[in-house]
């Protein structure tokens, strides 16, 4: 290896005359991963299973220069002073100023994960988390508790996720990785979702929310549902961003925002597969559902298609990114290019390993930081429906009297009723809905079509709309919670979120009374 790097393998001959173009995008020094490549058949169990060994962290020091004139240094590897050793090393994710790295690293193929931090230079190496003391709270197949996919927030802090509360998938009974906080030193762990399966590579908005993928089971396929939502920092306003109402991609994983641009990239995947498929860019201005939004580099004329290898993807420009990827007839994913017009070339590889997570070292401008809105000593939260016929096509204007509030909940053992995850499946609708509902409650709809009521914090909550005969007229088909001590306000209901509604009458009248407590229906209720 060059400096105790990676040993590189002669470069492919390029696909590309926009090789030299696209290197000068290379202004800063490169960070790469060396670490073997997942090849299970799930996105979200990946912690529990990657192959361990020859692991590390790396900085390719001059990406501009002739290859031969390259210097390659390792960060953190099994040869660094105070290494960790050898293990698996994943997830970087650098600071705002680019000084310093968040990581995780797995060293035993049966053990837990750690968050780890440790300046660019590999000085400064400090455990940030370490979940262990948790471990006997998991009740589900395979081992450990896993804290990864760290990303620093604007005002220091680091979210993160973690398999801390120790849900399990329904169907798989392996622990379910949600979206975390702490402080900077480790301290203050929470979390911020209450969601009951996985979330996915949490990053920070230019705006300062949070953009994350989200797999949900609320009543829909099983499968096919990962799509991207974005959350503030605090756990509120989490909304659905982009791909919520699409079969395909199955999944949209690696998500970032494209520097100086309102583009998102990211990789479409699948859900039963590797964590590893298309590159494609997102313009969410073009919709948030739907082939509009979509630029597939790897595939232009069939843009939803989540099948391949690529993956990790770091945007360039608008029009080029690095990313990890496997070119045809190679059995490691190696360090690519590609530009818009899917052109690619190999930029860095190595013969023994797979290189994954390229990013430039070079700094970023940081978000604002979004205020906590929240009491989070609170039981309750409050949501506010302006009008709930707005959006609700074919819905007649006085026909909804009722709010149902359901619970869709965790499952946290798998030893009863069995080890097998399909043993509760019949139980509950033998449709592959496999949560158990929690029905809380109803709260009124007035004449004008506005609710005004109040939920338990904390749990995963979708809302039912009824009429005078509790008979269902629409259900909602993903989640939210209930901020804790602060209101949830919409205007109705599928509303168009970048329109605006003329109430009935004045949202301050609507809401000068209390909110209605949730009332039992005829069989009682879970709350």
């Amino acid at each position: 290896g060059l400096g105790g790097g990676a040993s590189l393998a002669p470069a492919a001959p390029s696909t590309s005359n926009r090789e030299p173009d696209m290197v000068q995008l290379l202004d800063a020094p490169l960070l790469f991963t060396k670490r073997h490549s997942y090849s299970g058949i799930h996105i979200y169990d990946t912690y529990y299973k990657w192959p361990p060994g020859g692991g590390g962290i790396y900085v390719l020091e001059n990406p501009q220069a002739p290859r031969e004139q390259w210097k390659i240094r390792p960060v953190i590897d099994p040869t660094t002073p105070g290494t960790l050793g050898g293990g698996v090393y994943t997830h970087p994710e650098l600071s705002w100023d680019a000084k310093k790295l968040l990581f995780c690293f797995k060293g035993e193929p049966e053990g837990s994960t750690f968050i780890y931090e440790i300046g660019i230079d590999g000085a400064g190496l400090r455990r940030v988390t370490d979940p262990t003391p948790v471990c006997a709270d998991y009740k589900g197949r395979l081992n450990g508790q896993h804290d990864i996919a760290p990303a620093y927030l604007p005002d220091g802090r680091i979210v993160f996720l973690s398999t801390r509360p120790s849900g399990l998938v329904p169907c798989n009974n392996t622990g379910v990785a949600i979206l975390h906080v702490m402080n900077a030193d480790g301290s203050g762990i929470h979390t911020i979702s209450v969601n009951n399966v996985n979330e996915f590579d949490p990053a920070v908005l230019p705006d300062g929310r949070l953009l994350f993928g989200r797999w949900e089971y609320i009543d829909k396929n099983a499968l096919t549902i990962q799509s991207l939502w974005t959350m503030h920092p605090d756990g509120t306003e989490e909304t659905a961003f982009f791909a919520n109402n699409m079969v395909f991609p199955e999944a949209v994983l690696d998500a970032r925002p494209v520097p100086g641009s309102h583009l998102i990239v990211g990789t479409f995947a699948k859900h039963n597969s590797t964590p590893r498929g298309s590159i494609a860019f997102v313009d969410t201005r073009l919709g948030k559902n739907g082939t509009a939004p979509i630029s597939n580099l790897e595939h232009p004329n069939d843009p939803t298609r989540d099948v391949g290898d690529s993956c990790e993807p770091w945007p360039l420009s608008e029009n080029v990114v690095a990313f990890s990827g496997r070119p045809p007839g190679q059995k490691r994913n190696v360090i690519e290019m590609m530009d818009r017009a899917g052109r690619r070339f190999v930029l860095l590889a190595d013969p023994d390993i797979c290189l994954h997570a390229p990013m430039l070292v070079k700094p970023r401008p940081v978000p604002p930081v979004l205020q906590p809105t929240t009491d989070p000593t609170a039981k309750t939260g409050r949501f506010f429906v302006q009008n709930i016929y707005q959006g609700l096509d074919g819905v007649k204007r006085g026909e909804v009297k009722w709010l149902r509030v359901i619970e869709e909940t965790s499952r946290i053992s798998a030893t009863h009723p069995g080890a097998n995850p399909y043993n509760q499946t019949f139980l509950v609708s033998a449709a592959l809905a496999f949560s158990v509902k929690n029905y809380l409650g109803v709260a009124p709809v007035d004449a004008e079509g506005t609710a005004y009521f109040e939920a338990p914090a904390g749990r995963a909550l979708y809302l039912q709309a009824l009429d005078g005969d509790g008979r269902l007229v629409h259900s909602m088909r993903s989640f939210v919670q209930a901020p804790p001590g602060a209101t949830r306000s919409c205007i109705g209901c599928h509303e168009h979120k970048f329109t605006t509604a003329t109430s009935p009458h004045p949202v301050q009248t609507s809401v000068r009374r209390e909110p209605s407590p949730l009332q039992p229906e005829s069989w009682g209720s879970g709350h």
